[in-house]
C-alpha cells in the first residue's frame, strides 16, 4: 500500500507543477516566535507577494473486511490551505480574485489529468474540492485571499 508520506509528497509535486512560483509546504507552518510578520514571510514568493499552499492530512479511514480482518484500502482526506495576495483592480489581469480563481482551476485540471497521482491503479482521488468562498483576511500587514481546498485519496491494498 502506498504510504501517506508518498501521497502527500505527490500532492506537493502537483501543486508545484501548477504554480511554480508559490511556496508549497507539506505541512502547516508557524513562525518560531509566533510573530505575525514572520508568519506572513513564510508565504512570500520571490516577488514579495503572498502565494502559498500548506497541506495537512485531516482524516484517515481504513476499510477492513473478512474474518480475520484484512486491510482492503485506506482513504486519506487532505486540507490544502491556499493563500494569495489580495489586489483590487478593474483589470482582470491584475485583480487578485481572478488570478486566485485561475490558480485553483489550473490546479484542479492538473489533479484531474491523473487521478492516480502517478502511482497507478492502486491509488485514486476524487478531484480537488473547493467547498467555501474565499476568506479575505490580513496576514501580517498584507491583505490576502485564503481558502481551504480539499482532496480525498484512496489507496488500495494490492495484495488483497
Amino acid at each position: 500500500m502506498i504510504s501517506e508520506t508518498r501521497i502527500r509528497t505527490a500532492i506537493v509535486g502537483v501543486i508545484r507543477s501548477a504554480d511554480a512560483a508559490a511556496k508549497v509546504y507539506p505541512r502547516f507552518r508557524y513562525p518560531a516566535q509566533a510573530r505575525l510578520k514572520e508568519f506572513a514571510d513564510l508565504f512570500r514568493d520571490d516577488t514579495g507577494k503572498i502565494n502559498a499552499y500548506m497541506i495537512r492530512r485531516i482524516r484517515r479511514t481504513p476499510e477492513i473486511r473478512g474474518i480475520p480482518g484484512r486491510l482492503i484500502k485506506v482513504t486519506h482526506a487532505y486540507k490544502i490551505r491556499f493563500y494569495a495576495h489580495l489586489i483590487d483592480s478593474d483589470d482582470p489581469l491584475v485583480a487578485s480574485e481572478e488570478i486566485a480563481q485561475l490558480k485553483i482551476e489550473t490546479l484542479s485540471a492538473l489533479f484531474e489529468s491523473d487521478v492516480t497521482l502517478g502511482f497507478g491503479p492502486s491509488v485514486s482521488h476524487e478531484g480537488l474540492v473547493m467547498e467555501m468562498d474565499f476568506a479575505d483576511v490580513v496576514l501580517g500587514d498584507t491583505a490576502v485571499h485564503r481558502n481551504d481546498l480539499g482532496i480525498t485519496v484512496t489507496t488500495a491494498n494490492v495484495e488483497c
